[in-house]
């Protein structure tokens, strides 16, 4: 374990979507003030197809030693680009998902791409970046390797605020990590933050009780409106210079986010941290929103 305490760790593979993974951690870490670890995880099969020049019968050690170089490189790169940010690199051999979670013990967050392979592929063989979120022990961001649609509006800076969304579900741990880190994201950006819960009214089974199904949606409403009030007021307190908009609306909770979040510059989820084949099999919304949002996508995992 090579990274820092408390530093933003990225993992690069030399593809085109860990270099979109890359710059958006070196824009974090310039903002936050923390270091930055580019982490290489390979195998050797897997580097045959990555760099060129690469043959068939390599040992481990000069596999070793490309990787190395690989890394070295970009840290080169990195510190050219954002040279106030203190940056480190290293090369390992191993399983991509469980180094990543190895290292996400102690460090601030992992970055990482997502190869955007879809929601069924990415189920059922398990996706690197599927897994890390699943375990990790800090807040993941995954970038997905195709590349938004273009936008009507803007980039951030040439006449827009940044937005950041992020999803809530009801009082408790996960709440209070998920709001801790899109307030702190928001601040550090000059974003506005939006804040997002959802409901789901099934009308087939009210009509059996014979109620009002107006009064109903009035009530759920309500009862929305009240639960964002009390859940971002503590925090608008600390972030006082952190705009906030609430939405409060029915529907299922992965389309509303993934719709909310289509021209945000990040999406915020949380995952209570059942553990993997539960999360996996049965879904989750933290797992819907990764394998179909469009725009960055931050996990915060309570730990069980």
């Amino acid at each position: 374990m090579n990274a820092t305490p408390r530093a933003v760790v990225v993992g690069i593979d030399g593809t085109p979507t860990s270099g979109r993974a890359l710059a958006w951690a070196c824009d974090e870490a310039d903002r936050s003030g923390r270091p930055l670890h580019l982490l290489n995880v390979h195998h050797i099969d897997a580097l045959h197809g990555t760099f060129d020049g690469i043959s068939e019968d390599l040992d481990v050690d000069v596999v070793q030693g490309a990787a190395e170089d690989a890394v070295a490189a970009a840290v080169a790169g990195v510190r050219r680009a954002v040279p106030n940010v203190h940056v480190t690199g290293s090369a390992v051999s191993g399983s991509a998902a469980g180094v990543l979670v190895q290292y996400s013990a102690g460090v601030a967050l992992v970055v990482l791409g997502s190869h955007g392979r879809g929601a069924l592929a990415g189920m059922l063989l398990g996706s690197v970046s599927t897994q890390v979120a699943t375990h990790a022990r800090c807040p993941v961001v995954v970038l997905r390797g195709d590349p938004p649609p273009e936008r009507s509006r803007p980039p951030a800076g040439a006449g827009r605020t940044p937005h950041v969304v992020v999803g809530i579900d009801g009082p408790g741990p996960t709440t209070e990590s998920v709001l801790a880190f899109a307030f702190e994201q928001a601040d550090r950006r000059g974003a506005f933050l939006e804040v997002v819960t959802t409901w789901q009214f099934h009308r087939d089974k009210l009509a059996s009780v014979r109620e009002d199904h107006d009064l109903v949606d009035r009530r759920l409403i309500a009862a929305s409106e009240r639960f964002l009030d009390t859940a971002v007021a503590p925090w608008s307190e600390k972030f006082p210079d952190v705009h906030v908009r609430r939405y409060a609306s029915e529907g299922e909770p992965v389309t509303v986010l993934v719709r909310r979040g289509l021209d945000a510059d990040l999406l915020v989820v949380g995952s209570r941290g059942h553990g993997g084949f539960v999360d996996l099999l049965l879904g989750s919304v933290s797992h819907g929103v990764l394998q179909f949002a469009r725009c960055p996508v931050a996990v915060v995992r309570v730990q069980p």
